[in-house]
């Protein structure tokens, strides 16, 4: 029989340890079975066939020890001796964790476990920490030891995850903004002349937040040199940046460069100590240092400024992004007269804008759809795109709902609170209606008609002069619109109409609720498009405040409850 093939199954009898003064070590992990009645030895063990002390597994044994080290690597991990014993009995539970923690395990059978953990997790709708805690690990390393927690939490929500679940769906992915412009920032930031002047201003911020002696030192300093025009800046205290909000710098940056005259008189202070003044004087900026920072800070102040509009949840955004994509690329455009460092902030910025806010249908759409940048004077090369996408968009709408005009005589009766629609609507009289004929999927042109789901179909009119000898010729059939030239035509208008004085006590919502049986089709793109949010961060704080309601001491909230605290917190507002 060759060498380490397996030759038969496990069994219950005591597997006995090599005889004799062992030289590989593979032999604390294998050991043989008696063959003979008697103490153990070569004689009384039946050495042709080796058995894993672990698993029981059986080989045969024809002195070459290679394919059981092969076996305990593959199959239980690396040997660690300090943990083996020669001791003539089956190896524990305990020992076999032990023994096999950093054993390996197939890709395959990883991907199983990982796929099957995430469906308890989201079955249960129990915390992915979870998978965190050293009591969870213990129970899946006696399970697997092999299995790799490495990794941490499972990721339920990421964007490959997302970009590949709109893949399938066949939907049109639409980033959130808000985000956007946070890594557009923090990428731009680090490189290593920012990284040494944040890194100065953290230390120095941190040195006034542990000493309340230093801290009491800057307000007293604050009252002295900041006048009546400037009492709004006494008691302000330093503030400290976190990793993950790029707009905690800015905020750092703009105390630090607001409270220089103060920090610079505190650091010359014959009245502090020693060990304190050398401190101040190492972390204070420099007169050089603080242009810089009045650089950035004035680099950083509009993206601050973009990240509030597009994040704001009572209004539309997403009408708003192209316009700020096309102010932020003008902000970051590089002067002969900026330093080096700016420069380098302004470049990668640059590069940051356009790889990850590439024009695409929804931003551009919202954009068009706005009546007041509708023109898109500021990018005229996307005029013609936008069209080419109102015209697409218009063909899921090519039925535009029958607009009921009601005609009333105006009597004295009538009470002056009774208007007719005809007259809410304005000039609407003039404006052709256009109905779609089933049959024949073709729009009827009955201008100057009321429209009606009843009745016969509108005839061609004829005018006074025609002759009634020709009455069957030229009167035949009904006055019929091209679908496709009417949403053209709709369009058109729509882009060459001007706005009026009146339009601009109105908000977005309000023009197009005036405007909707004006351009039928469009006010139905508009509202398609125009609710879209630019950024998930409102969603965002709906779940971390969620998290913050169900915690350790409030575990046993039952989803009843849940709700309404959430539903009020979002809505205290309007309480």
């Amino acid at each position: 029989m060759a060498d380490g093939v397996q030759i038969g199954e496990a069994d219950d009898r005591t597997i006995y340890p090599y005889p004799g003064k062992a030289k590989s070590k593979v032999w604390d992990f294998f050991g043989f079975y008696k063959s003979k009645d008697g103490p153990p030895n070569k004689t009384t063990l039946d050495m042709s066939v080796a058995i894993c002390k672990v698993c029981k597994k059986k080989y045969s044994n024809k002195g070459n020890t290679t394919n059981f080290m092969h076996h305990i690597d593959t199959v239980h991990g690396p040997i660690n001796k300090q943990e083996t014993s020669n001791a003539p009995k089956q190896a524990s539970m305990t020992a076999f964790v032990n023994v096999n923690q950093a054993g390996r395990i197939s890709p395959d059978r990883q991907e199983k476990i990982d796929d099957a953990l995430c469906k308890f997790i989201a079955g249960k709708a129990i915390p992915a920490s979870t998978v965190d805690n050293q009591l969870f690990k213990d129970f899946v390393g006696l399970l697997d030891p092999r299995y790799n927690q490495s990794n941490g939490q499972p990721h339920f929500r990421s964007a490959a995850n997302e970009k590949k679940a709109y893949e399938i769906l066949g939907w049109d992915r639409f980033g959130c903004y808000g985000h956007r412009i946070n890594l557009m920032v923090k990428n731009s930031l680090n490189i290593p002349e920012v990284n040494r002047l944040l890194g100065k201003a953290r230390k120095l911020v941190t040195f006034f937040h542990q000493s309340s002696s230093i801290s009491d030192l800057l307000c007293e300093k604050q009252k002295l040199l900041f006048d009546d025009s400037r009492a709004n800046l006494v008691g302000h205290k330093l503030i400290i940046d976190v990793a993950t909000r790029w707009n905690s710098s800015l905020y750092m940056l703009q105390r630090l460069s607001e409270q220089f005259p103060v920090l610079m008189a505190l650091a010359n202070d014959p009245s502090l100590s020693k060990q304190a003044s050398t401190t101040l004087k190492n972390c204070v900026f420099s007169f050089e240092e603080q242009s810089i920072i009045e650089n950035i800070v004035a680099i950083l102040e509009p993206f601050e400024k973009a990240t509030t509009i597009v994040c704001a949840d009572q209004v539309p955004t997403v009408h708003k992004i192209l316009p700020i994509i096309t102010k932020l690329l003008k902000i970051v455009e590089v002067s002969d007269d900026d330093r080096s460092v700016i420069k380098k902030i302004k470049d990668k910025l640059q590069c940051e804008i356009n790889r990850r806010t590439l024009t695409d249908k929804i931003t551009l759409l919202g954009c068009v759809l706005n009546p007041f940048t509708k023109d898109l004077n500021f990018a005229p090369e996307m005029r013609d795109q936008a069209r080419a996408y109102l015209i697409e968009e218009s063909g899921d709408f090519r039925q535009v709902p029958t607009l009921k005009i009601k005609t009333e005589k105006q009597d004295d009766e009538l009470s002056g609170q009774e208007v007719s629609e005809a007259s809410q609507v304005g000039e609407i009289h003039a404006l052709p209606t256009l109905t779609m004929d089933p049959a024949t999927d073709r729009e009827t042109d009955s201008k100057n008609e009321v429209a009606s789901d009843e009745g016969p179909p509108t005839k061609k009119m004829k005018s006074v002069d025609t002759d009634d000898w020709l009455e069957d010729i030229v009167c035949t059939g009904e006055s019929e619109a091209n679908p496709s030239t009417a949403i053209e035509l709709e369009i058109d208008r729509y882009l060459g109409s001007k706005i009026i004085e009146k339009d601009l006590n109105l908000t977005l919502l309000q023009w197009w609720k005036m405007y909707e049986h004006f351009y039928p089709r469009i006010n139905r793109i508009a509202k398609k498009y125009l609710c879209l949010p630019a950024s998930s961060v409102s969603s965002e704080h709906v779940f971390s405040l969620c998290g913050q309601i169900v915690n350790k001491k409030r575990c046993r909230l039952s989803p009843k409850n849940i709700d309404p605290l959430v539903f009020l917190n979002k809505n205290i507002a309007y309480w």
